[in-house]
């Protein structure tokens, strides 16, 4: 299993190690690098475009020489977290709650998602839902449709695109056992295949249609049911970095909420990750999605 969940770093380019100084000799100066984690959710050029200028800006405002940190899997991003190679972490709620566990994870900002007007409604913008999709060839498909079908989803270990979805289906008294589950990895990915009918059925989160929406015809996905909404992903950091690096967490923290600032930069960036802002957050609102794990008898 370890072999495919194969780790990449990207240092971005702007972000190098060595910034020269000075007026007419130049001086090398060495930044603090800081790992910065990022949840596999798109593939790699969807996740670069969003989050290149808020990791640039991030560096920019700390000063720190920021290294972001991905896998090819969930469950890959999730080892080398356990293994300590990041100092913050940018997790969904499934991932929070494991990492809360077998590593003392503490979150500190939720992410508000850009609404329909591309503000924040301040009651909904700090809540998602997952969606469950469906290939439209003529007659849309109904949610009873998807008992021994092949329904494609991220990963196991997904609240958006797995386990708030099986929820739902529990609830509409539909067998879990009648699901042909197989993994897409991404939630664009599942989107896709969808879309161009390789499998009939997809688990992914709010706005990922969106996300892709030059590459699919919308026309062939239906979204046939929408989960009860979770709290948004966060941003959460270990016991290690608050106990060696406090100055680290706390400059990231002013930099991230700084950006809540109504300038036409923050907002280009923000709105370029799919956000509105940030808010303060504690483990307990993520209290109903062990709620979830454990009615499903899923392992976290």
């Amino acid at each position: 299993m370890h072999s495919r969940m194969s780790m990449y770093m990207l240092t971005i380019s702007l972000l190098s190690a060595l910034v020269f100084t000075g007026c007419g000799k130049h001086k090398l100066v060495h930044k603090l690098s800081v790992k910065l984690a990022f949840e596999p959710s798109y593939s790699l050029h969807v996740m670069a475009s969003k989050y290149i200028d808020l990791i640039n800006y991030l560096s920019e405002a700390t000063g720190y020489r920021i290294e972001w940190i991905s896998s090819t899997t969930h469950e890959g991003l999730i080892a080398a977290i356990e293994k300590g190679k990041a100092d913050i972490a940018f997790v969904e709620p499934f991932h929070y709650v494991i990492l809360r566990k077998t590593c003392g994870a503490v979150p500190f900002l939720k992410v508000l998602r850009r609404t329909s007007d591309g503000g924040a409604s301040a009651s909904d913008a700090g809540m998602s839902r997952g969606l469950i999709i469906a290939h439209r060839n003529g007659a849309t498909p109904s949610l009873q449709d998807i008992a021994d079908n092949l329904v494609m989803v991220p990963s196991r270990q997904s609240l958006f695109g797995y386990a708030a979805q099986l929820a739902l289906c529990q609830q509409r008294d539909i067998d879990l056992k009648s699901l042909r589950i197989v993994i897409g990895r991404r939630h664009d990915q599942v989107a896709i295949a969808v879309a161009r009918g390789r499998v009939r059925f997809g688990f992914v989160r709010e706005g990922a249609l969106d996300e892709i929406a030059d590459v699919i015809n919308r026309e062939r996905v239906a979204v046939i049911a929408k989960t009860e909404p979770f709290p948004n992903s966060c941003f959460v950091y270990f016991p290690e970095t608050e106990r060696n690096r406090p100055q680290v967490l706390a400059k990231l923290k002013r930099a991230l909420l700084a950006l809540n600032e109504p300038t036409p930069e923050h907002k280009r960036i923000l709105q370029q990750a799919g956000w509105s802002g940030f808010v303060e957050v504690s483990d307990e609102e993520y209290a109903p999605v062990r709620h979830v794990l454990m009615r499903l008898n899923l392992p976290y």
